[in-house]
């Protein structure tokens, strides 16, 4: 990549004559541990663990997981002095403050300081790629769609609204835990109408309670922005419901073929009210 960003010699054989080629990596996308790998970063089983800001995550005892919520649990004994953050004004790492963290670490002789740096920072040394001109951290790794949304927050909340998020928890009654039978009606439905739908909504509908392990980004793209608030709707509590609306009006908005500025507002505002709605 440093040889193309000099640049190399190539013959044009519509000329024939010798130009000079350079390439310029710009972004760099994939899914967390690709991402966390090229980035140098200790990634999301971390307790620093995003390459945008510097949220700090908590261990849940139940799920035996590290996750990020702005509001700390009031009766969580892991935090003696316990800060909450606030979703529009998180503590966002910049270049500077890259290059701040892999100083420290890199300019550290002493082992455990160095692991103490690498702990509050989330940054474990100097990627590779910050040789190259033309890579900014963190903008040069942007979140892509499918893993944000189709892949992640999508499946996540089909398995919090069908009991099977948690593994150690028992949520069955939980008002926002449909039954086994109401799935199972959804499931029917969408089935019974694969043939009934257009070429243009892409792949035909597979029924979510039986194939939602193996759903495409595709049909998880299709079932948030189409299908999820119809089939849900007088199944799933209005309150439940109505914060589920933001996030599926936020993606449709993400998905047009021309977004402006007033849109990316709107989705912020709306991805804003549903982490909120989910929190609480």
């Amino acid at each position: 990549l440093l040889i193309l960003l000099g640049g190399v010699t190539i013959f044009d054989s519509l000329s024939c004559e010798n130009f000079t080629l350079r390439c310029h990596v710009i972004m760099w996308t994939g899914d967390i541990p690709a991402i966390s790998k090229l980035m140098n970063m200790t990634g999301h089983n971390s307790y620093i663990g995003c390459r945008f800001c510097y949220l700090k995550g908590i261990y849940c005892q139940h799920s035996k997981h590290i996750y990020y919520p702005c509001s700390i649990p009031r009766d969580y004994s892991g935090i003696p002095d316990i800060q909450d953050f606030d979703p529009l004004n998180l503590p966002k790492r910049t270049p500077r403050t890259f290059e701040r963290d892999i100083s420290n670490i890199e300019n550290e002789s002493r082992n455990s300081i160095r692991q103490s740096f690498v702990k509050n920072s989330g940054v474990s040394g100097r990627s590779i790629l910050t040789e190259l001109e033309t890579i900014s951290f963190p903008k040069s790794f942007p979140l892509d769609i499918m893993h944000l949304f189709f892949e992640n927050v999508a499946i996540h909340m089909f398995k919090h609204w069908s009991g099977a998020f948690y593994k150690r928890i028992n949520t069955s009654n939980e008002p926002f835990v449909l039954s086994k039978n109401q799935w199972k009606e959804i499931g029917e439905l969408m089935e019974s109408n694969r043939k009934q739908m257009p070429l243009e909504f892409g792949r035909p509908l597979r029924n979510i309670q039986k194939h939602y392990n193996g759903f495409k980004a595709a049909e998880w793209s299709n079932w948030i922005t189409m299908f999820s608030l119809p089939f849900l709707n007088q199944k799933l509590p209005r309150l439940y419901l109505e914060g589920w609306s933001k996030f599926v009006t936020a993606v449709q908005l993400c998905l047009k073929w021309r977004i402006t500025n007033n849109d990316l507002t709107n989705v912020q505002s709306l991805l804003v009210e549903f982490f909120i709605h989910y929190e609480s």
